[in-house]
């Protein structure tokens, strides 16, 4: 079905599922789901680390600079592919977001035209903060409060990620508690949930603040580095 507000100017272009994901149990259901059709498949999902890789081994050889210019212009390239591809899905009504190439956006799960535009983004914002902090800042003091966010937000990541779902997931829990209805796609309006959503980041920002003045201890972070410690070598 069509996005809230984003359709009111753009019908079709951004679309999301009718009801939760089904699992189907059938092992060739099961794997072709992990693999290729499922909510985030292996494939094309395993782009995500490998560009990571990639980007992250021209870092540390300091090789980056120098391909600023062509990897920005590639950004911009996956994304005017991905929304045009979007597009010109328009013209065609009953089109599958799983497995045709042009496709309406789709997140949940994710359409090749989403995924083109994820690429883009994601590099373009990276290189743009790289560019920012790492080329054009290099040498100066760390400060100002949204840098400082940017880096408490790097140091706890994984722990950031891992209790926002926790927030959904238990805000959920309790509603079905209290009404005994499972309200996941029908939990607030589109409003109501942005204003949820921002309040929710602000609260985890304070949080993990909070938990970096204490030493990070217990962090998912914390843990990683215990085990890392524990049985990798050197």
């Amino acid at each position: 079905m069509p996005t809230p507000v984003l359709s009111d100017y753009l019908p079709g272009l951004l679309v999301q599922p009718v009801s939760e994901f089904e699992v189907v149990w059938r092992w060739d259901a099961i794997v072709r789901g992990f693999l290729f059709t499922g909510t985030f498949p292996v494939f094309p999902w395993i782009i995500f680390p490998l560009i990571g890789f990639v980007v992250g081994r021209r870092i540390t050889a300091q090789r980056l600079q120098r391909d600023l210019p062509w990897l920005l212009a590639a950004a911009i390239a996956f994304i005017g592919l991905g929304f045009g591809l979007a597009y010109s899905s328009l013209s065609r009504p009953g089109v599958s977001v799983v497995s045709e190439y042009i496709a309406p956006l789709s997140f949940y799960p994710d359409s090749f035209t989403m995924m083109l535009c994820q690429v883009g983004i994601s590099l373009g914002v990276f290189l743009l903060l790289y560019d920012a902090y790492d080329i054009r800042g290099r040498g100066e003091q760390p400060g100002g409060f949204v840098t400082g966010l940017f880096m408490r937000r790097s140091r706890f990541s994984l722990t950031f990620y891992f209790l926002h779902y926790l927030i959904i997931g238990w805000s959920l829990a309790v509603v079905f508690l209290l009404t005994g209805e499972y309200l996941i796609f029908d939990l607030t309006g589109a409003w109501p949930a942005l204003f949820c959503g921002v309040t929710a980041v602000a609260f985890l920002e304070l949080l993990i603040g909070f938990w970096e003045r204490r030493g990070g201890r217990y962090s998912l972070e914390w843990i990683l580095a215990m085990l890392t410690a524990r049985y990798v070598r050197a």
